[in-house]
């Protein structure tokens, strides 16, 4: 379901369409048509607003005594912004993935489901969540009183429960970049990532370092600055290239150049940055996707989900469900097939 804002439409209410039978409902949605127009680099539909408050203050309106938008701006203009509506649905259905709308969908449903938690002694809203306007598909967060998805972690013991004696937890997603691109070339099941990469490729370098060279270069980086922020030699830079074969990998999603997506069907726009664009925004859905199904799975304990931020979620739990969170071990997404290891920390 998308919404048309009556902004757009001239109507007195908002309207969805359900694309799978062109059905519409004045009702809300969490996502609107200029949103999904933008995400598909289809020109957006201009705010009637615009030439409806310049017929106004033309005629000296007051703004809080106007009437209908169709009795001002007249029945040609009103039923040439309808059409063009119509138009641009046409378009967004030839371009998009209808399958891809439908996890935005469950991806925007996940986030809208979030709960209110104590913060700094004050009860607050999780705030709303952007699933679309970022070209490397992570979420944004807007109308927030506590932003998430900045917060440092030493301010995080200022999150405190709403239940008495419960807890707050952050269940992380162990190393989900390169855990992804692994899983996609067959490597799947590997818990350590970078301990596998220094065992396999023989690299003669701490953890730390390895974890710094393999993230900078599946992102893209330049040998000179991997060299510099991790300490790796060049040959073991060149190792970890032809192991992912960098090259062929980004060939490959490059191939159509009308069509870019990440995994998922996300499209995606082709540039210097697209190896890292289609990495963080499949990591993304991934996370997203897999945070959902635990959502579904513990929807009958006493377990609120209130942040998400990045490849982690901060839950609110009850004394009673404290056990079945600390024994979590995987996460899964089913349209990836991939089952993701997770840390669970206590922080309050």
């Amino acid at each position: 379901m998308i919404k048309i804002n009556k902004e757009y439409s001239g109507f007195t209410k908002d309207l969805k369409i359900d694309f799978s039978n062109e059905i519409w409902n004045p009702q809300t949605e969490k996502y609107n048509l200029n949103n999904l127009l933008k995400l598909y680099s289809i020109k957006e539909i201009e705010s009637i607003n615009k030439e409806y408050n310049k017929l106004l203050n033309y005629l000296n309106v007051n703004i809080e005594d106007t009437i209908h938008y169709k009795n001002l701006l007249g029945n040609k203009n009103y039923s040439n912004r309808v059409s063009d509506i119509k138009n641009k649905i046409t378009q967004l259905k030839n371009k998009s993935n209808i399958e891809y709308i439908k996890i935005l969908e469950e991806r925007i449903n996940f986030t809208s489901n979030f709960s209110k938690i104590h913060y700094n002694q004050k009860l607050i809203d999780p705030g709303i969540y952007d699933h679309i306007s970022s070209q490397t598909g992570r979420v944004k967060l807007s109308n927030k009183e506590v932003n998430f998805l900045t917060l440092k972690k030493e301010d995080r013991n200022k999150i405190t429960s709403t239940y008495v004696n419960g807890r707050i937890y952050v269940i992380d997603i162990v190393s989900l970049e390169p855990r992804i691109l692994l899983h996609i070339k067959g490597k799947k099941d590997i818990y350590d990532i970078y301990e596998f990469i220094k065992k396999e490729l023989s690299i003669k370098a701490d953890r730390k370092s390895i974890k710094l060279g393999l993230i900078s270069t599946i992102y893209g980086g330049a040998t000179s600055t991997i060299k510099k922020i991790s300490g790796l030699k060049e040959k073991e830079i060149n190792a970890i290239h032809e192991y992912f074969d960098i090259k062929s990998f980004k060939e490959m999603i490059t191939q159509d150049e009308d069509n870019i997506t990440n995994y998922y069907g996300r499209p995606l726009k082709n540039g210097t940055a697209i190896l890292n664009h289609y990495i963080q925004s499949t990591s993304a859905d991934c996370a997203l996707l897999a945070f959902n199904n635990l959502m579904e799975q513990w929807s009958e304990k006493r377990i609120k989900f209130c942040a998400f931020i990045h490849d982690a979620i901060i839950i609110d739990c009850h004394p009673e469900a404290i056990k079945e969170v600390e024994n979590l071990k995987f996460i899964f997404d089913g349209i990836l097939n991939i089952k993701l290891p997770v840390t669970v920390e206590r922080i309050n």
